[in-house]
C-alpha cells in the first residue's frame, strides 16, 4: 500500500541531507588542513630549537654553559624538555636526567636513528608521551670544552615540545571555520526552501486541491499564471474544469430526465458497477431499503443487502459480472421490518467486450408469494396430517402385530399341548373333559384375540371381503348356541326371532358376518344384568338388504356417549369397574359393516336398554351352491406301516413351541432335531440333511428368511421342503415369503391336523387316523331353588373349597352332592370343570338354606 508523502517532504529532506553532507565534509577538510599546518609548524619549531642547540654547541661553550642554555631553552612555553644525549641514547650530556626514562627513550629511538643516518634534524608526534612533538638533531660532542669534556663522539640534541596550546589554537581556528561554513549552508537551505515553497509547493498544492475537489464531486479553478511548467498545468486544469461544468449541467439535465422515467417504472431499478458500487437507484429501490438517494449512491452491494443476503446472491452476482443474465427470487427484509419477496433480474452491461457492471430489475411479488405460501401451507398441513395418520396407523399396526406374536405364541403352546395330552389313551373321561374344556377355551380365546387384532388389519388396509355361498342358518345356530351359555351363566335369556323371510343361504363373507354377530350379542350380554337379549333377523325388503337387530334390557347408553361408542378403545356402558374387553368390538363391527356396504345404527335409553341394527346388502344363494362340509377325518395316530421315517428339523427360538412341535412330530414316528436360531438351522442342515424344515420367521442372530436363503444356496438345499411358521396377523405377505424360498406358510397357533396335512401334501406321506366320536355338550340348568334342599354341611363344604380354590376338595364335595342329588351334582360339576366358580358361589349365597326364613317355593335365577 503506497503512503502519501508531500512534495515538500520529498524535496526538503534531500536538501537538508545534502547541506549536512557539505557541512560535514567541509568541517573534515578544515580540520585536516589545520592539523597539517600544526604538524608543519611544530616540526619547524623543533628544528629551529635543535639548530639553536647545535649552534651553541659548535661555539665551544662549556658544559655548564651548555646546561644553562638547555635550561633556558626548556623555559620556553612550548618546550617540555631539552636533552643532549649520546648516540646510543643511554647517557644524558645536558638536560635534566631525571626526566629521561625508558618510555621517552623508546619514543625518540626512531627519530634518533633517522637523524644519525641522514645527518639532518627529524621530528614527529610522540606515540607514547602524550600530546607532544619530538625533534632529534645530530651533534658532534668532541667540540665541547670544559671540566667534564667528553671524548669526540656523535650525539643528539633532543627537543620535546608540548603541543597542547598549539592544538587548542588549531581547534579554535577550525571551529570558527566550521561555524562559518555551517552558517553559509543554513542560509543556502533557507533560501532554497523559500524558493521551493513559493515556486513549486504552493502551485502544486493548488493543483492537488483542485483535483481532490473534483474527485469529491466539486469543481474549482487553480488560477495559476503560465510562467512555468506548473502554471501551464494549472491553466490546462482550469480549462478542463470549465468544460466539466458545462458537461455537468448537461448530465444533471439527463439524470433528471432519467430519474423521472425510472421512478415511474413499477418495481426497483438500479445499476451496480464492476466494483459492486451503486451508480443509480430509483425511488422504489430507496423506499424498499429505507435509504435516501445520497445514502444509496456509491454504497457497496454487500452493505445494502447485508452479509447473509449478499452471500446468497453471490453466485448470481459473479455470473452477471461474467456476462450471464440472471433471473431468480429472493426474500428480503424491508425497512419497516416486514418480510418481502422480489423477482430479480441481473442484466450485464457489456461494453467493448468487457462487463462494466449490471442493471438490476426487481419486482415486488410479496402478495403473490403470500398467496402461494398459504396454498403450500394448506397442502403441507394436508400432507402432514396424511403422514401422521399413516404413521399412527403403521405404529398401531406394528404394535398390534408384535402383540399378536406375543399372544399367539403362548396360546399356541396351550392349544398344542392340550391337543397332545388329549391323544393319550390312558386318560379318564373326566380328564378328557377337562382337556376338551381347555381346548375349547383356548380356541375361544384365540377367536377373541383374532377379533381384537382385526382392527390392525383394517387400519393397515389389508382386510378384504371373501364372498362365497354359505349356510347362514347353520352359522347363526352355532353362534347363538355358544353365546347362550354365557347368557345362562348370568341368569339371562338369549332369544332368537327370525322373520318369515329369513334367508337360510346367502353369498357373503361368513367369517366377518359371524364376527359381527358375536360382537353385538357379547356386548349386549355384558351390558345386561337382568332380563335378556333378543336377536331379530330378516330381509328388510325385496332389494336383498339383511337386517340384524340385537336388543338388550341393560343399562343403556347416555346420549352424549352414543356418538363415541363406535370409537376404538372406548367403553362407556355400565360402571367403570364392570367394564370388560378392549373396547374394539363395536369399532371392528362398524368397520366390517362399512366394508360390506351396509350401515350400523344405535337406539338406546339409559336404564331401559339398547338396540343395535345392522343393515347390509346380501345376495341370496341356493342350497346346492353351498359346499358340503367334509366329514371328520379323525386325528393322526402314526405313519402308515411300510413308510420310512423322515428327518424333521424344527427351527424355533421359543422353548415351548420347540417342545410342542417336536413332541407332536415324534408322537407319530418322525426323527426330530431342534435349532434355536437361523444360524444353527443352517449348520444342522449341513450336518444332518433333514427332508423337512419347520422355520420360524422371527429368531435371534439370523431370522428364518435369511436362513432359508442360505439353505437354498447349499448343495441339496433346493430339494428340502421348508415351511414358514409365523404368529403374524397379516396374511398378505405370502407372495414375498414364497419368493424367498418357502414351500408353505403356517400361522400360529395351528392345529395338529394342519401340521400333518402340510407335510402330507409336501412329502407325499400317508397317516393312520383314529376317528373320534362327536358329542354335543349341553350345559344343564342350575337355579337357586336347587340348593334349597341341600344340607348345610354339603353347602358349607363346597363353599369353603371354592373360596380357597382347592380343586381336589371341590371335586370331592361335588361327588358327595352327586350321591344324594345326581342332577344337581352334574350341573355343578359341569361348571366346575370350566372353572366357573363365581356363578356357583353366587347361587350358593343367594339361595336360602333349609333352616332359613325365606320362601322355599320361590325359584331363583337360572344358570
Amino acid at each position: 500500500m503506497n503512503t502519501f508523502i508531500s512534495l515538500r517532504q520529498r524535496l526538503l529532506w534531500p536538501l537538508m541531507a545534502l547541506m549536512l553532507f557539505v557541512g560535514g565534509v567541509g568541517s573534515a577538510v578544515v580540520y585536516w588542513y589545520s592539523h597539517q599546518e600544526l604538524e608543519q609548524e611544530l616540526e619547524l619549531r623543533g628544528r629551529l630549537l635543535s639548530g639553536a642547540v647545535v649552534f651553541a654547541a659548535d661555539a665551544s661553550v662549556s658544559r655548564d654553559e651548555l646546561d644553562r642554555f638547555v635550561l633556558a631553552m626548556s623555559a620556553e612555553k612550548d618546550v617540555e624538555s631539552v636533552f643532549v644525549v649520546t648516540a646510543d641514547l643511554k647517557q644524558v650530556v645536558a638536560g635534566n636526567p631525571y626526566l629521561w626514562n625508558d618510555k621517552l627513550r623508546s619514543a625518540l629511538f626512531p627519530l634518533a636513528q633517522r637523524a644519525l643516518d641522514t645527518h639532518m634534524p627529524q621530528g614527529g608526534p610522540s606515540r607514547d608521551a602524550g600530546d607532544q612533538y619530538l625533534v632529534a638533531a645530530p651533534l658532534l660532542l668532541s667540540d665541547i670544552q670544559g671540566k667534564n669534556a667528553l671524548h669526540a663522539s656523535h650525539g643528539l640534541v633532543l627537543v620535546q615540545l608540548n603541543t597542547e596550546m598549539a592544538h587548542r589554537t588549531a581547534f579554535e581556528t577550525s571551529l570558527a571555520l566550521v561555524a562559518a561554513l555551517l552558517a553559509v549552508c543554513a542560509s543556502a537551505l533557507i533560501l532554497t526552501y523559500w524558493l521551493l515553497h513559493w515556486r513549486i509547493i504552493n502551485p502544486s498544492r493548488r493543483i492537488v486541491n483542485a483535483i481532490s475537489l473534483w474527485k469529491a464531486g466539486g469543481v474549482a479553478r487553480t488560477d495559476l499564471q503560465p510562467i512555468d511548467e506548473l502554471g501551464v498545468i494549472g491553466e490546462a486544469l482550469d480549462d478542463l474544469v470549465d468544460t466539466l461544468r458545462v458537461r455537468e449541467q448537461t448530465l444533471m439535465q439527463q439524470q433528471h430526465f432519467l430519474k423521472t422515467v425510472t421512478d415511474a417504472v413499477p418495481g426497483m431499478l438500479g445499476y451496480w458497477d464492476d466494483g459492486l458500487r451503486c451508480g443509480f437507484a430509483n425511488n422504489a429501490y430507496q423506499e424498499w431499503f429505507g435509504k435516501r438517494a445520497d445514502e444509496v449512491i456509491g454504497i457497496h452491494l454487500a452493505e445494502l443487502l447485508g452479509e447473509a443476503i449478499f452471500h446468497q446472491n453471490e453466485a448470481h452476482i459473479r455470473a452477471a459480472l461474467s456476462g450471464e443474465p440472471q433471473h431468480f427470487e429472493r426474500c428480503l427484509i424491508k425497512a419497516d421490518g416486514s418480510t418481502g419477496y422480489i423477482l430479480t433480474q441481473y442484466i450485464p452491461d457489456v461494453r467493448d467486450g468487457r462487463t462494466q457492471g449490471f442493471l438490476v430489475l426487481a419486482t415486488d411479488i410479496t402478495e403473490l408469494k403470500k398467496t402461494q405460501f398459504e396454498l403450500e401451507k394448506i397442502n403441507a398441513e394436508l400432507k402432514e396430517r396424511t403422514i401422521d395418520a399413516e404413521a399412527a396407523n403403521h405404529a398401531k399396526s406394528t404394535f398390534i402385530s408384535n402383540m399378536s406374536h406375543e399372544l399367539r405364541t403362548p396360546l399356541h403352546a396351550i392349544l398344542g399341548f392340550s391337543d397332545i395330552l388329549r391323544r393319550d389313551a390312558g386318560l379318564t373321561s373326566a380328564q378328557k373333559e377337562v382337556l376338551t374344556t381347555i381346548q375349547k377355551s383356548g380356541e375361544h380365546l384365540l377367536s377373541l384375540i383374532n377379533d381384537v387384532l382385526d382392527i390392525a388389519k383394517i387400519e393397515a388396509g389389508r382386510v378384504e371381503l371373501v364372498l362365497a355361498p354359505f349356510d347362514f342358518g347353520g352359522m347363526l345356530s352355532d353362534v347363538t348356541e355358544m353365546l347362550r351359555i354365557r347368557a345362562q351363566e348370568k341368569g339371562l335369556q338369549l332369544r332368537v326371532d327370525q322373520s318369515a323371510v329369513f334367508p337360510p343361504y346367502i353369498v357373503g363373507d361368513q367369517a366377518k358376518l359371524r364376527q359381527i354377530l358375536i360382537n353385538l350379542i357379547s356386548n349386549a350380554i355384558k351390558a345386561t344384568e337382568q332380563g335378556g337379549v333378543t336377536l331379530r333377523l330378516g330381509l328388510a325388503d325385496e332389494s336383498g338388504h339383511l337386517f340384524i337387530d340385537v336388543e338388550d334390557t341393560g343399562v343403556g347408553i347416555a346420549p352424549g356417549d352414543q356418538s363415541r361408542i363406535f370409537e376404538a378403545f372406548v367403553q362407556v356402558a355400565g360402571a367403570p369397574d364392570k367394564q370388560q374387553g378392549t373396547g374394539l368390538g363395536l369399532s371392528i363391527t362398524r368397520q366390517f359393516v362399512d366394508l360390506m356396504g351396509g350401515s350400523l345404527s344405535l337406539a338406546s335409553q339409559v336404564g331401559k336398554g339398547s338396540t343395535f341394527r345392522v343393515d347390509i346388502p346380501v345376495q341370496l344363494a341356493q342350497p346346492e351352491e353351498v359346499p358340503d362340509v367334509s366329514p371328520a377325518r379323525g386325528e393322526v395316530a402314526r405313519l402308515k406301516p411300510g413308510l420310512s421315517s423322515c428327518r424333521i428339523l424344527v427351527a424355533e427360538d421359543q422353548r415351548e413351541s420347540q417342545l410342542l412341535l417336536g413332541r407332536l412330530l415324534e408322537s407319530v414316528g418322525f426323527e426330530v432335531r431342534l435349532a434355536d436360531n437361523g444360524a444353527e438351522a443352517v449348520e444342522q442342515f449341513q450336518n444332518w440333511r433333514p427332508q423337512f424344515v419347520w422355520m420360524d420367521l422371527r429368531m435371534p442372530e439370523m431370522d428364518g428368511v435369511e436362513a432359508t436363503r442360505r439353505i437354498r444356496a447349499l448343495p441339496g438345499g433346493e430339494a428340502v421342503k421348508i415351511a414358514a411358521v409365523t404368529a403374524s396377523i397379516f396374511r398378505g405377505d405370502e407372495d414375498e415369503l414364497m419368493a424367498a424360498g418357502f414351500d408353505a406358510i403356517m400361522h400360529k397357533p395351528f392345529r395338529s391336523g394342519e401340521i400333518f396335512g402340510c407335510m402330507e401334501r409336501l412329502l407325499d406321506l400317508r397317516f393312520e387316523r383314529d376317528l373320534a366320536e362327536r358329542k354335543e355338550q349341553h350345559m344343564p340348568d342350575l337355579s337357586t331353588a336347587a340348593f334349597v334342599a341341600m344340607p348345610e354341611a354339603l353347602r358349607k363344604n363346597l363353599e369353603d373349597a371354592m373360596v380357597i380354590l382347592d380343586g381336589e376338595r371341590i371335586m370331592k364335595a361335588i361327588d358327595d352332592i352327586s350321591k344324594i342329588y345326581p342332577e344337581l351334582g352334574s350341573a355343578i360339576k359341569f361348571r366346575a370343570q370350566s372353572y366357573n366358580y363365581e356363578s356357583i358361589l353366587a347361587l350358593l349365597h343367594s339361595s336360602p338354606t333349609v333352616t332359613g326364613e325365606a320362601e322355599a317355593g320361590t325359584e331363583g335365577g337360572k344358570l
